[in-house]
């Protein structure tokens, strides 16, 4: 009886495979370039090696610092740093210039981790406190602290649930919708800005959304949780 050989594997969807193939390469690129701006500290900073009127002292250096990222585990087998770890990285220059941009304005107690793990929830009407707490990706004390620190400052009112007195409803105050407000602001004010300085460094800028976008669709649900 012939048999008929069983695929090695499911496909991917090739649109996105692609897209990822060609672009990823572009995405290292420009988030190593904003985090050579924005990240100076950052552990491994190659690019700051490269001097053109310098090019042997610069060849060392960057060989130097190639080894020490080596032995802290910062680069892979091929001598790259891991894309993973940028993309952390630039989370982290992210998440520092989102509450810098935060203690500036009139919501100064308010942070991103605020807006991350309680405020976006209630931007269609007010919510259990214990669907809240499913949907965040801390803990459940972490989040009680959040809504208490919240509810002091103004930005939530916490009520029992009438349908089960045992629950809590949290919804947004006139102030909370105007920290929601700016928060979003703040969210396309900082991509736009640093799309605009990486222009000027990559010509590969308009492919780090695409390429991140075509990723997350290749990845399917392991990438559906945010």
């Amino acid at each position: 009886m012939r048999m008929t050989p069983r695929p090695s594997a499911l496909p991917a969807s090739t649109a996105a495979e692609a897209a990822v193939a060609g672009a990823v390469p572009a995405v290292a690129e420009a988030v190593d370039a904003v985090l050579d701006e924005d990240c100076p500290d950052a552990p491994c900073p190659l690019a700051e090696a490269a001097v053109p009127d310098e090019a042997d002292e610069a060849d060392d250096r960057a060989s130097e610092l190639a080894v020490s990222c080596t032995e802290a585990g910062v680069l892979d087998a091929s001598g790259r740093v891991p894309l993973a770890a940028l993309l952390a990285r630039a989370e982290r220059a992210f998440n520092a210039e989102f509450d810098r941009r935060l203690v500036e304005s009139q919501f100064e107690a308010l942070s991103i981790a605020h807006s991350r793990n309680i405020l976006r929830h209630l931007g269609c009407g007010p919510m259990r406190a214990s669907l809240i707490v499913a949907k965040g990706e801390v803990s459940k004390q972490a989040i009680s602290q959040q809504i208490a620190h919240l509810e002091r400052n103004g930005y939530v009112t916490v009520t029992p649930d009438p349908t089960d007195q045992r629950a809590r409803m949290l919804a947004l105050t006139e102030q909370g919708e105007r920290a929601q407000a700016m928060v979003n602001r703040l969210f396309t004010e900082i991509e736009d800005d640093w799309i605009a300085e990486l222009s000027k460094r990559s010509e590969h800028t308009e492919h780090l959304r695409p390429a991140l976008l075509a990723l997350l669709e290749m990845l399917g649900p392991i990438a559906t949780r945010c």
